[in-house]
C-alpha cells in the first residue's frame, strides 16, 4: 500500500512539473476550454454507444 502510494504520488508531481512548464511555455487557457470539453464528450459519446450496441445485440438474441 505504502509503495503505491509512493509511486503515485511522484506520477503526480512529475505530472504537476509537467504542467507548470506546460504553463509557462504556452498563454493562460482554463481546463474548461473548448478542447478538454471535446475530449471529454467524445469519451462519454463514445461509453454510450458501446452500451447502446450492447443493448442491441441483447434486443436481436431474444
Amino acid at each position: 500500500m505504502n509503495f503505491t502510494r509512493r509511486t503515485y504520488r511522484i506520477v503526480i508531481a512529475r505530472s504537476m512539473e509537467r504542467e507548470k512548464q506546460l504553463r509557462a511555455e504556452t498563454p493562460y487557457r482554463d481546463p474548461y476550454s473548448a478542447g478538454w470539453q471535446i475530449a471529454t464528450a467524445k469519451f462519454i459519446n463514445q461509453i454510450n454507444h458501446t452500451k447502446q450496441l450492447q443493448r442491441r445485440k441483447r434486443r436481436e438474441r431474444k
